[in-house]
């Protein structure tokens, strides 16, 4: 493996544990079952409607990326 291959995957390796441990500092104050509560608290179309503007959001995104490779 070439240094160049080595340096990304260890920049990639970095990127992913800072953005773990910025998940868990942001949800360590919270417990377990508030995150529960708050989710059981969302009305259950909403958060049907929410889960398909994200299926949309990424659906458009690989479709532009596609695109974008295509031509």
């Amino acid at each position: 493996m070439d240094k160049r291959r080595l340096l990304f995957r260890l920049v990639a390796l970095v990127v992913i544990v800072v953005a773990l441990a910025l998940v868990y500092r942001a949800l360590s104050r919270y417990s377990l079952d508030e995150i529960a509560v708050s989710l059981r608290g969302i009305p259950t179309e909403r958060f049907l409607a929410a889960l398909f503007f994200a299926f949309g959001s990424y659906a458009c995104l690989t479709t532009f990326d596609w695109l974008a490779l295509r031509y």
